[in-house]
Order: structure tokens, then sequence, then C-alpha cells
């Protein structure tokens, strides 16, 4: 049975499907540009900001990989030898 809330989901997904399929109006040579560099300068933070957070947190991730792994063959060799 269909519930209200999936019938308005329906609804705004059918409703924006609709509205974006519209003729929209071409943009300048100068509107890429701007688009462009403000997509390329907020890469280049994210970017900045991705490499950062790799620094911080990069032994914490090792050292859980690690661990991870030392149990996987710790429980490995206990199954297979023990008597």
């Amino acid at each position: 049975m269909i519930s209200v809330k999936n019938i308005c989901k329906i609804f705004v997904v059918v409703f924006i499907c609709f509205y974006s399929c519209n003729d929209a109006e071409t943009i300048t040579s100068e509107q890429k540009y701007m688009a462009d560099t403000f997509y390329a300068k907020q890469l280049d933070v994210l970017r900045l900001q991705g490499d950062s957070l790799c620094k911080i947190y990069k032994d914490t991730f090792y050292q859980k990989a690690v661990d991870s792994l030392q149990d996987e063959y710790l429980d490995n060799f206990e199954y297979y030898f023990r008597k």
C-alpha cells in the first residue's frame, strides 16, 4: 500500500522533472568562463582541505588497518592450527 509520504515524494520528483525540462536560456562565453573559474577555485580549496585531512588522519587510519589485519591473521592462525 502506498503511503501519503511516498505519494508526496513521487509528486515532488514529477514536479521537478516537469519544471527542469524547459528550454533554458543559453549562457554567454563570459558566464561559462566565470563558472569554470569558480569551479576551479573551489576544486583547489577542496583538494587542499582533503590533503590536509589525509595528513592529519593518516597515522590513525594506518594503525587501524594494521590492527584489523593482525586480528584477522590471528583468527586464521588459531582456526587452522587449533588442536
